[in-house]
């Protein structure tokens, strides 16, 4: 019963979360005069109840997190509808594990571009993860990542430019 109780407790917040995202986001659009209608509907209850755990129940800070994965997926928004990009570097969602969490792989020895190249793969592969782990009762949207860093080149992950 103190699970539900919580449980409960946590849904509002994300639901206090979710709306103050919501209205700031709006603000910022009629701001700048952009549609918002596509990352509009991205923001849901699943997705601020993620913010508001990955912030530790702080709304503040919560909110403010939503609102810069909202500008993100704004500036990209082609990336996100088109869910396609060039295949770079052996990077890949290789199951779930026993909570149902998505489990991402990278060997880096199959990098041979600097991160700005790989940068729309990586994205789009933490993308799916995240949307296979939430679509089950246990995953809640969280993803693992293990990499293979035998023959890491660390100038990739430098890049500068």
């Amino acid at each position: 019963a103190e699970s539900r109780v919580e449980l409960v407790a946590e849904l509002k917040q994300a639901a206090i979360v979710l709306e103050l995202t919501r209205a700031e986001w709006t603000r910022r659009v009629l701001d700048l005069r952009k549609d918002a209608l596509a990352e509009l509907q991205w923001a849901d209850l699943s997705r601020a109840r993620r913010m508001l755990k990955a912030n530790l129940g702080d709304v503040k800070k919560a909110v403010h997190m939503f609102i810069q994965a909202l500008e993100f997926r704004a500036r990209d928004r082609e990336l996100f509808v088109n869910l396609r990009c060039d295949v770079r570097c052996d990077i890949r969602i290789i199951g779930r594990d026993v909570q149902d969490h998505s489990v991402i792989f990278f060997c880096t020895r199959s990098q041979t571009d600097p991160l700005r190249f790989i940068r729309d793969q990586i994205i789009l592969t933490f993308e799916q993860a995240c949307k296979l782990s939430q679509n089950t009762e246990k995953g809640e949207g969280r993803v693992y990542f293990v990499a293979d860093c035998t023959g890491l080149n660390m100038r990739l992950k430098m890049d500068t430019a």
